[in-house]
């Protein structure tokens, strides 16, 4: 995944701006999504704007089986995003999008 703020545009002027917020939302990441589990993460400031990786790998509890399992939306449905597939997907990304516009307020 890769997280930007912003565009390139006036970069320079809001670079340290853009990458402390940055910093800010990958210290909270994984307090915020419990069930993806990060393996990688960095921020690069080598393009016209700043932006993090993040790696993970999404998991969840299960009863049956494995005590940990690997799928996307059932960790994601855990963490009590609500919706099915693509949906699920879209209301997660509003989730952590208001969490960094927050963060630039």
């Amino acid at each position: 995944m890769v997280v930007a703020v912003g565009g390139g545009k006036n970069a320079s002027k809001y670079r340290e701006a853009k990458k402390e917020v940055l910093k800010q939302y990958a210290e909270a990441f994984q307090g915020q999504n419990p069930n993806l589990a990060v393996y990688n993460m960095v921020l690069h400031d080598d393009e016209a704007n700043p932006h993090l990786h993040i790696n993970y790998v999404p998991n969840f509890e299960s009863s049956r089986g494995l005590t940990r399992r690997v799928e996307m939306d059932r960790a994601l449905q855990q963490q009590g995003v609500q919706g099915k597939r693509m949906e699920l997907i879209a209301n997660w990304r509003q989730l952590e999008t208001a969490y960094i516009e927050s963060l630039v307020k």
